[in-house]
């Protein structure tokens, strides 16, 4: 026995199998099934007009698109994701954790120019604070 030379207790603490946290992998199995979008807020360190940067990612790839924003006004940033959906097409869900008033304006900027994609917002593996919006339903 490897702690054959420690006491009972400490045996007893090294022998428990460790449990940890283990949280199952999100799946995403095709490019552009689901990708996320968030805000970094750069305004204590802005570049000239530019206060914050759009960071755009895929999840299977983990391919990033970073944007510089003047401002988080859901319509500046609706225009920078409908640019990138133009360019690699728009995913089956777009995910965002940022607030739930911001995600809102920014879903009906994004729904009123891209009708099939689904929006989430909440965090990633937290499904009570998650709130899905398919813009199908706006039509």
């Amino acid at each position: 026995m490897l702690y054959s030379n420690l006491c009972k207790q400490c045996q007893m603490k090294h022998s428990a199998p460790k449990k940890g946290i283990v949280v199952k992998p999100m799946v995403s199995s095709e490019l552009n099934s689901r990708c996320q979008v968030d805000l970094i807020d750069l305004q204590s360190n802005r570049d000239g007009e530019y206060k914050f940067i759009m960071v755009y990612q895929d999840h299977l790839t983990k391919f990033v698109q970073l944007r510089p924003l003047k401002t988080k006004r859901a319509e500046e940033v609706a225009h920078h994701v409908l640019s990138i959906f133009l360019t690699f097409g728009a995913p089956a869900i777009l995910q965002s954790d940022n607030g739930r008033e911001f995600s809102n304006q920014v879903i009906s900027e994004i729904c009123a120019m891209w009708k099939d994609v689904k929006i989430v917002h909440g965090k990633p593996r937290h499904s009570q604070t998650q709130v899905k919006h398919n813009c199908m339903d706006e039509r």
